[in-house]
C-alpha cells in the first residue's frame, strides 16, 4: 500500500475510486466504503483504491495512526493518504475542493461516503 501522511504534496497518476472521511476507528461502516472502492478498482482496469482522512491533530482517537495504517491495508486499500488540517486543505470551498483534490489530485472517478459525510469550509 502507499502511504502519504503529514503532506500536502499527494498525486495518484491514474484514475481513482475513493472513499473519505476520518476513519478514526475503521468500524464497519468504514470497512464497508473500502469494500465498495476495492471492487470499484476490480471491475475497473487501471484503477487504484485510495482512502483519503482528514484528522485534526487534537483530534481524539480510537486507533493509533499506525494502527489505522495496519487496518486499512489490511482491508486491501492500494493508498492511504492521511492529509494534514491545514488552512490550505481546511479553508477550501467545496467546488474548489472537488476540483483541486478529487480531481486535479486524486483524478477521483468514483467517490463512496458514509450518509453523515460532509466537507469543505
Amino acid at each position: 500500500m502507499n502511504y502519504f501522511s503529514g503532506t500536502t504534496d499527494f498525486y495518484l497518476a491514474g484514475p481513482t475510486a475513493l472513499t473519505l472521511g476520518k476513519f478514526d476507528g475503521v468500524h464497519l461502516g468504514h470497512q464497508k466504503l473500502m469494500r465498495r472502492i476495492n471492487a470499484c478498482r476490480d471491475e475497473r482496469p487501471g484503477t487504484v483504491s485510495a482512502v483519503f482522512s482528514i484528522n485534526p491533530g487534537n483530534d481524539p482517537r480510537i486507533l493509533t495512526s499506525d494502527e489505522q495504517k495496519d487496518v486499512i491495508e489490511d482491508l486491501g486499500t492500494d493508498v492511504f493518504i492521511r492529509c494534514p488540517f491545514v488552512p490550505e486543505i481546511s479553508r477550501m470551498s467545496p467546488v474548489t475542493f472537488v476540483e483541486e483534490i478529487l480531481i486535479r489530485k486524486l483524478h477521483a472517478v468514483f467517490i463512496a461516503v458514509g450518509t453523515d459525510f460532509r466537507f469543505a469550509y
